[in-house]
């Protein structure tokens, strides 16, 4: 018995962390803040997203911030195929976004999409478009 409890050990850390980092915010967590303001930031810092969950409305600006000392690759999840909507991240498979840099994007399709950065997938986080 004493044989298996590292695996075990092993495996439920594992498991934990995976659904961990592919959870998304409750929806009721999501800030609302200047609802139909046209433009919100999202803000990547060293520490993670913030907002960590975000709703707006379709055509509606999200300007991506990279306020950290690394480059930033915003990405559609999920990680690292980023199959969900590309218009995340303005069509491509990534937006490199360096140290200071900001860049709009204007989200029409309807939905809820999670995004991490590609270098950094714990910085993840969820836009809800209605």
């Amino acid at each position: 018995m004493k044989s298996m409890f590292p695996f075990v050990a092993t495996a439920v850390l594992f498991f934990g962390a995976f659904f961990l980092l592919n959870s998304s915010p409750e929806l009721g967590d999501c800030a609302e803040e200047n609802a139909h303001s046209g433009s919100h930031e999202i803000v990547f810092t060293p520490g993670g997203v913030l907002p960590p969950c975000l709703k707006l409305f379709s055509g509606e600006i999200v300007v991506w911030v990279n306020s950290t000392e690394k480059t930033v690759q915003v990405a559609t999840d999920p990680h690292p195929a980023h199959t969900g909507n590309r218009e995340l991240s303005g069509g491509d498979f990534v937006l490199p976004l360096s140290p200071g840099e900001r860049k709009g994007i204007r989200l029409n399709a309807k939905g809820e999409f999670g995004y991490h950065d590609h270098f950094n997938p714990a910085a993840h986080g969820t836009l809800i478009v209605e």
